[in-house]
């Protein structure tokens, strides 16, 4: 009988079967160690919902324990939100930061009803998370003593509204408030002390607040109180200074002075003759140029959205001497540009000095004599004018001139009358200095046609049938003419 005998080796495990045993096992650990940090990030961060939640919560049930005038925002930086009150924001609590905001919500009439308070607290660790709990507060207020302020910003050009512009009041009572405007550019104040508020804007980048609106408010009891405040790109405006000839005068003081009473600092020309008045409000302005030597001028200029850096000249004549200043206006007192005034010796045709009133409606005439002058002041389409002044040495003497304008036009009143000489409504026939003019026309049932506006000349009028009487008639510029026409039997 044979016997086989099993063969064994102490060979193991082969190097390639380690290393797939070995990258199976790291798989599963790896695999597992994913899982169980996933646990352990889940649970921490469930811890610190949980966490930032009672936070949250604690915060409102401190808001809803103080008085109701005393919910509010009071900030880490001192300044007090509006609602104003009791809430520090921002907070930190361990790892947790708080973030209240507390705002009105108002009525239909937009008064101040009550207060919505909103608690944020967040974290960084183990992931960024944030947990916000809201809570409307109803309370009583003493409305005797209190009032609502609402600011609108606009902007001046478009009327478009300013948001996230920075608005604060200091009350009466000498509590401070500051609020940014919301999409509608409004900022509103909840519970106002009664009395007077002094009220600033800080304005978006690169513009400037009209503060005119803002100078007077005052908080009524029971109310609200509304302001409209305008924000406008900066203007300028330029003045250019020469004397009658046309040169550049420099040293010359310019005051500017705005509609509403607001005067600027004096400013002085540059070698050019130029003076640059910077972040102007849209506004109607008045400046007065002074210099030694120098008769005082006046300017007029307006500056608008569409007329945001005029330039306006100005020039003014020396005093040397015996001199004559010359003020030309029209009949409203407003001054007139362009005129010519002429100088001569009283009783002498031969003209001593000529020349053209400056944007004031000024001139100076200088180096005469002592002696009578007159001034003849010529303007198209403007009446001219003559004075005679008498002049001593030394005198500087001044001539205000108004002119009125040049009458061009004419009137006619036509009467009608039928063929038995009545008064009566008829059809005419107006021929003109150029010949037809118009035969559509009717006299009312009294006979009387009026026609104003008529070219200087001669006319004919007759009546629009063929058996009636023509008249001719001459109007004249500033004149009515009377003219009567009949149907004939």
């Amino acid at each position: 009988m044979r016997i086989f005998q099993t063969s064994h080796t102490d060979s193991g495990m082969t190097l390639g079967e380690v290393m797939v045993a070995s990258s199976v096992l790291f798989v599963c650990l790896t695999s597992l160690a994913g899982l169980l940090g996933g646990s352990v990030t889940s649970s921490r961060m469930a811890r610190a919902r949980d966490e930032a939640a009672n936070l949250a919560n604690e915060k409102i049930e401190y808001a809803r324990s103080l008085d109701y005038d005393r919910v509010g925002l009071h900030y880490s930086n001192g300044v007090y939100g509006d609602p104003a009150g009791d809430i520090p924001t921002p907070e930190q609590d361990g790892s947790f930061t708080v973030t209240s905001e507390c705002t009105w919500v108002r009525t239909s009439t937009g008064r101040a009803a009550y207060k919505k308070l909103t608690v944020h607290v967040a974290w960084h660790d183990p992931i960024p998370g944030e947990v916000a709990v809201t809570t409307m507060i109803y309370g009583k207020s003493d409305i005797v003593t209190s009032g609502d302020l609402v600011v609108k910003l606009r902007y001046r050009e478009n009327g478009d509204p300013v948001t996230d512009a920075s608005v604060a009041i200091v009350a009466a009572d000498g509590s401070s408030r500051s609020v940014l405007s919301d999409a509608a550019g409004e900022g509103f104040f909840g519970q106002v002390a009664l009395g007077n508020v002094a009220l600033s804007v800080t304005p978006p980048a690169g513009c400037v607040v009209d503060t005119s609106t803002m100078s007077s408010v005052n908080i009524a009891a029971d109310s609200v109180t509304t302001i409209i405040a305008y924000v406008q790109q900066p203007a300028q405006a330029t003045f250019h200074v020469t004397d009658t000839s046309g040169a550049a005068l420099s040293g010359a003081t310019v005051t500017l002075r705005r509609a509403d009473g607001m005067t600027l600092p004096a400013l002085l020309t540059n070698a050019n003759g130029d003076v640059i008045f910077s972040q102007l409000l849209y506004a109607d302005y008045s400046a007065t140029i002074a210099k030694d030597g120098y008769p005082p001028a006046t300017a007029a200029v307006t500056v608008s959205a569409g007329a945001a850096e005029p330039v306006v000249p100005v020039a003014i004549a020396p005093l040397l001497g015996v001199g004559l200043q010359v003020r030309v206006y029209d009949t409203n007192a407003t001054a007139l540009s362009g005129a010519t005034v002429t100088i001569r010796r009283d009783g002498n045709s031969t003209p001593l000095q000529t020349g053209t009133v400056g944007t004031n409606g000024e001139i100076a005439f200088t180096g005469m004599t002592a002696g009578s002058y007159n001034a003849t002041v010529d303007k198209s389409g403007w009446v001219s004018q003559v004075k005679t002044t008498y002049m001593y040495d030394g005198d500087h003497d001044t001539l205000d001139f108004f002119l009125s304008p040049v009458v061009t036009t004419g009137n006619m009143r036509i009467t009608t009358l039928d063929k038995y000489g009545h008064t009566a409504s008829i059809r005419v026939i107006v021929s003109g200095p150029s010949g037809y003019y118009r035969n559509d026309l009717w006299s009312a049932s009294n006979g009387v046609l009026n026609l104003s506006g008529l070219v200087p000349g001669s006319y004919q009028v007759k009546c629009y049938t063929k058996a009636a009487s023509t008249a001719t008639v001459i109007v004249n510029a500033g004149q009515t003419a009377e003219v009567q026409v009949s149907q004939k039997s």
